[in-house]
């Protein structure tokens, strides 16, 4: 992400001669009536092999690749840098990356927060809904208040340092952590590594997804509680998952018409407290149900929505249309994996867990020095995302010898409490999960998983 800065020039790049009117669209057209798939030209203009180059260079720009700046538009890159040597780099600022660095932090640990964005709180950000639980766990607080309780204690230990808008891009030799923020270069030797870099939205695959008014909730959500920008008029929402539920009771809060919910599963995947909420709207929940296309040319009037069997193809004549201008898909989460591949971890496909996460010990270290925590870990609430950020953050200070009397006896209680968040009907899917990820500590790099 980039955000605008004074003296940027921003403009589009595709279509010609502009995105509303572009006669290259005629490619849309051509490529349904000869069944042309993506990336047909790899296989198909491959003859005579010196023409090849000039295929390659007429098709890109018939896909709106858009045009590489001139050496004189690129500004005067700057020299200056950081490099420091620190206790603890903690990569994502959010829920388990905050917690964390109180915790590390307090003990008296010199902390750096890397993110991405250019505030502190991660998804915390974007939730406007109360928290449920108990007191230990901000039970009815709004989740942008918690990021601003957590930031506001932050900065107030200067042992802790955060840069936002930094953007890490790699973990060498196990202790280094690479970043860089606008123009210059952040190079920090950790002696511990916390990762806490959250997860990916996922998408769907149906006709015209491409359009522009198809978002992630996760969009949705930051154009609405972030920059306070209406998105759209009337949405239709896929996926009935808490984010899905939470996100339509949002869109009504900002005057936007949910025409309905679509869920592929048999059954509503949230809360029932949030989907009765939505419900008492007099919103319609289609379970079994999924998109087949967006409607419209250049950007999004319509969907088509239909009801699924069991193997969750589509059903003749029960398709059904929808007038809407947004398209909000919430079907869930990916953990970001790339780091802990950095960092030297056993990594592992876990359905339950949401794709690949790392092995890890019970204090949630995944490799020598380095551990992880929240989403990155497997896809759960922020709950307990914040439980394992404490949990990382004091393993990593006792470890670095700044421990307090009593640690011992916190962390099994975190422990014990992330036990119990995740004890019940709705916790069962993360709890087989874990049971393959889950090895003793002494045991991270061994090939065999002790559980």
């Amino acid at each position: 992400m980039t955000n605008i800065r004074d003296s940027m020039k921003v403009q589009r790049q595709s279509g010609f001669p502009n995105a509303d009117h572009d006669l290259f669209s005629i490619m849309d057209k051509l490529g349904f009536y000869f069944s042309l798939k993506s990336g047909f030209y790899h296989r198909k203009m491959i003859s005579p092999s010196f023409m090849r180059g000039t295929y390659i260079k007429v098709i890109t720009s018939f896909t709106g690749l858009g045009k590489l700046p001139t050496k004189k538009a690129i500004p005067t890159t700057r020299t200056d840098k950081v490099h420091e040597n620190v206790d603890l780099v903690i990569i994502g600022g959010g829920p388990a990356g905050l917690t964390a660095a109180l915790e590390a932090g307090r003990r008296g640990a010199k902390v750096v927060i890397l993110d991405d964005k250019k505030m502190l709180g991660g998804q915390l950000v974007k939730q406007t809904h109360r928290f449920f639980g108990d007191a230990r766990h901000h039970a009815g607080v709004r989740g942008i208040r918690i990021a601003e309780k957590l930031t506001k204690k932050i900065f107030e230990l200067r042992n802790i340092k955060p840069y936002v808008g930094a953007s890490v891009f790699g973990i060498f030799d196990k202790h280094t952590v690479g970043a860089v923020q606008e123009d210059r270069l952040l190079k920090f030797e950790a002696r511990k590594i916390i990762i806490a870099t959250g997860a990916y939205e996922r998408t769907l695959v149906f006709e015209n997804n491409d359009l522009p008014g198809v978002y992630g909730a996760g969009g949705v959500q930051t154009l609405m509680n972030t920059y306070a920008i209406k998105p759209g008029s009337r949405a239709l929402v896929v996926g009935s998952g808490n984010v899905g539920l939470i996100l339509t009771y949002q869109l009504l809060q900002a005057g936007v018409k949910v025409v309905a919910i679509v869920e592929a599963l048999p059954k509503i995947g949230g809360y029932l407290v949030h989907a009765a909420k939505v419900r008492r709207r007099g919103i319609p929940i289609l379970t079994s149900h999924t998109v087949l296309k967006a409607l419209g040319r250049n950007r999004v009037q319509g969907a088509v929505v239909a009801q699924i069997d069991n193997s969750f193809k589509p059903i003749a004549d029960t398709e059904r249309r929808y007038e809407c201008d947004l398209i909000c898909i919430a079907v869930g989460l990916t953990p970001t994996y790339e780091l802990a591949s950095h960092a030297g971890a056993q990594m592992q496909f876990v359905p339950e867990l949401g794709g690949f996460v790392p092995r890890r010990t019970k204090s949630l270290e995944i490799s020598e020095g380095t551990y992880i925590a929240g989403d990155s870990s497997g896809i759960e609430e922020a709950t307990t995302a914040m439980l394992e950020g404490q949990i990382a953050g004091v393993d990593a200070a006792t470890k670095l010898g700044y421990g307090l009397p009593g640690d011992e006896e916190q962390l099994a209680g975190w422990i014990k409490q992330l036990d119990d968040v995740r004890s019940g009907p709705f916790g069962e899917k993360i709890r087989r999960g874990l049971e393959s990820v889950i090895t003793e500590e002494g045991m991270i790099g061994a090939k065999s998983i002790v559980h």
